[in-house]
């Protein structure tokens, strides 16, 4: 399951996640955890987390 958080974590916040990530995935894996498996329950708590509301765009994005 956290694979599979991460992974979405990944694919919608556009990179890879870093220590100052850990709260956001911890909410969402219990999120999706007590949704018994969600993915709605999963992308609504990544796509309303501070990391994805206030994220800044690539200063140097690879073609």
């Amino acid at each position: 399951e956290q694979v599979f958080v991460r992974h979405a974590f990944r694919f919608w916040m556009g990179r890879n996640e870093t220590l100052h990530d850990r709260v956001v995935l911890q909410d969402a894996h219990k999120a999706y955890r007590q949704s018994g498996g969600s993915m709605k329950a999963l992308l609504t708590s990544l796509l309303t987390s501070d990391a994805f509301l206030y994220r800044k765009p690539e200063r140097n994005p690879s073609p």
